[in-house]
């Protein structure tokens, strides 16, 4: 996958993707999507593995991907039972 180029090889770096989430592997899926240059799969990838901290930090500055996340990060504590966090 590091070999790979963002313009020839995209649709393989997708495959790469969907391939991390099934693996649950983060790092690897995280590099993937950065090398793509896709802030919004990004977001959608850290939703997915419940990588919070990471997609609070994404959407620090960035209010479209920040309602990408806030339903389901406010499921996710809701689910835990942590509803003042919700």
């Amino acid at each position: 996958m590091r070999r790979l180029n963002k313009k020839q090889d995209s649709e393989i770096l997708r495959s790469c993707v969907e391939y991390f989430k099934t693996k649950r592997n983060h790092q690897a899926g995280k590099e993937a999507l950065l090398k793509l240059g896709e802030r919004n799969e990004l977001m959608k990838f850290h939703v997915e593995l419940e990588k919070w901290d990471e997609a609070l930090l994404l959407s620090e500055n960035d209010p479209d991907l920040r309602s990408v996340m806030l339903i389901p990060y406010a499921e996710y504590h809701a689910k835990n039972n942590n509803f003042e966090e919700a």
